[in-house]
């Protein structure tokens, strides 16, 4: 078991003038740690802006809890480059970095607007073509340089596209046998099995009416693909008064020690933990089946400050991790905000939080 340690005040990253949403981080082989994180400008408005304008940024630092220091912009949407009919044009967002076999591995969520073109684009059409790439790259000044390959197809899209306000002439895929993969794949985290295959987890949405995240897990012999969507979804928990509890942001890692498969997901009314908002933990012996762990509080929304001050806030989410070579978690890093970020004068940032062992 892990125990959260107080936050040092340098051990946030954030902007003024943009929303801070999420941040991935590895140790390089110069002992650096390196991070990937999302943000897009305060001139959206926070509910749009990640789905418009959202880049990848790329920080640096010489130790875990920061601080970070932004060196550049990394990825954006391909419109930039006038890719105007890309899966990716219009924004790109959910880092999650890994070191598979001495190579490093950028996973992340795009979306598009195939029917328009430059920036007038419609927020229904883009929540609808979400889709989950991936880059690859030898080092991390490799990264900087620009120097990997940006495929021109996602790592994976979605199976079928029925649901609720989806258009009729967006309906593709077997409606009778609707897997996890429909309307929208995103929230990828990939880690690797013992017997060597890849493991993929990600979010899509049920078919029903209303918002109704659901979690599907996809198998490759590499990390990069191609990835075989299971039949079957996953971290399925049953609300009392009926229907799923309502999850996302897995991030998905293997512990060693106990040979078991563990998963962080952000529990949207405490369905899964009994304790509202927080962060659920769950387990599963092979990747594919999950249940919730014994211990599946994993966080509620409490941060303790290094001056002993103490902030019940509005939002931590998009939970990763940075682990040991036993996957024993070292760090956890979150997107933060004390208020809610879609009022007037929002903000949001990164936290980095001190795990240790009790």
């Amino acid at each position: 078991m892990k125990m959260i340690q107080p936050v040092s005040e340098k051990s946030k990253l954030e902007h003024e003038d943009w929303f801070t949403w999420g941040a991935s981080v590895q140790k390089g082989d110069d002992d650096k740690f390196h991070m990937v994180y999302c943000r897009w400008p305060k001139k959206y408005p926070f509910s749009d802006g990640w789905l418009i304008d959202a880049e990848l940024c790329y920080a640096v630092s010489e130790y875990p809890t920061g601080p970070f220091t932004y060196v550049k912009t990394i990825l954006t949407g391909k419109r930039a480059e006038g890719a105007d009919k890309s899966w990716d044009n219009a924004s790109v967002y959910n880092p999650h970095l890994k070191k598979f076999n001495g190579k490093y591995y950028l996973y992340y969520t795009g979306t598009c607007d195939p029917y328009t073109e430059g920036h007038s684009m419609d927020r229904g059409v883009l929540v609808r073509h979400q889709r989950i790439g991936v880059i690859e790259f030898d080092a991390f000044e490799s990264l900087l340089a620009g120097n990997f390959v940006r495929k021109e197809e996602p790592l994976l899209a979605p199976l079928s596209n029925y649901g609720y306000n989806v258009p009729e002439h967006e309906h593709f895929g077997d409606k009778e046998n609707i897997t996890a993969a429909n309307i929208v794949v995103v929230n990828p985290s990939v880690a690797q099995r013992p017997d060597g295959k890849y493991i993929l987890v990600f979010k899509g949405w049920q078919n029903k009416k209303g918002f109704g995240p659901i979690h599907g897990v996809a198998v490759s012999d590499s990390p990069t693909g191609a990835f075989e969507v299971q039949p079957e979804p996953i971290m399925i928990v049953e609300k009392a008064g009926g229907g799923i509890a309502m999850a996302e942001d897995p991030f998905i890692w293997f512990n060693k020690p106990r040979n078991s498969f563990y998963a962080l997901v952000r529990d949207f009314k405490g369905d899964i933990t009994g304790q509202g908002h927080s962060m659920a933990l769950f387990k599963s012996a092979d990747g594919i089946k999950w249940e919730p762990a014994e211990n599946v509080l994993a966080s509620d929304l409490r941060v303790k400050w290094e001056n002993g001050t103490v902030n019940k806030v509005a939002r931590l989410e998009r939970p990763q991790l940075l682990l040991d070579e036993d996957g024993e978690p070292q760090m956890l890093y979150s997107a933060c905000a004390i208020e809610s970020p879609m009022q007037e004068n929002g903000h949001s940032f990164n936290i980095h939080i001190s795990l240790k062992h009790k």
